[in-house]
């Protein structure tokens, strides 16, 4: 019984880690492949290489490419300065093709910012 019961446990505890930290991806993959990222849960490191008016979005790059960030919540702003090595935990979002220019844009949503550092 305890053998069941502590097995249930360690079940429970790993797939609420597995939903917590979802996969780091390099902004590359997302170019590459954004059909296997658009719509899911995913982490992206780099540095702030670029800020818009207002902290609306920001340019996050790292060693393979970059990408736009922005947020769905209009009351949440971005606070990680340029120039700063973040962290970030959300959703890859695709922009219709033909609504800004030729093509589909991506971008990346944040949901939250896991880590900033100078």
């Amino acid at each position: 019984m305890n053998r069941i019961l502590m097995t249930i446990c360690v079940a429970i505890f790993l797939i609420t880690c597995a939903r917590e930290n979802p996969p780091l991806v390099k902004t590359k993959v997302f170019a590459l492949s954004p059909e296997d990222y658009t719509g899911t849960k995913s982490r992206v490191q780099g540095r702030v290489a670029a800020s818009g008016p207002g902290a609306a979005y920001f340019l996050l790059e790292d060693e393979s490419g970059s990408v736009v960030v922005t947020t769905e919540s209009i009351a949440q702003k971005m606070h990680c300065p340029v120039g700063s090595n973040a962290t970030l935990q959300g959703i890859l979002r695709q922009i219709p093709d033909g609504l800004i220019g030729n093509g589909p844009r991506l971008y990346f949503s944040m949901e939250n910012i896991v880590d900033c550092s100078p």
